[in-house]
């Protein structure tokens, strides 16, 4: 596995301090806005019921349960 890790030996505060001269402090805060929104915004997960057939098949689900015919409950 080649993996390096590369960290930052700076306090938080000095990093803050770069990315704000780089960027600006409007879009720095913009950025800390939209992350700690995204946290609080329910997740999109959807349900394998949800799926299509054909996208059901593709990734190896089993097809769905066809539903039972109602006219065969009919008296």
């Amino acid at each position: 596995m080649n993996v390096e890790l590369h960290l930052d030996p700076r306090p938080p505060a000095a990093a803050l301090e770069d990315l704000i001269s780089r960027h600006g402090p409007a879009r720095v805060a913009a950025a800390l806005l939209g992350v700690l929104a995204a946290r609080l915004r329910p997740s999109r997960r959807r349900s394998a019921d949800d799926l299509s057939g054909w996208l059901r098949r593709d990734i190896g689900l089993d097809p769905l349960d066809k539903s039972p015919e109602y006219w065969k409950f009919l008296p």
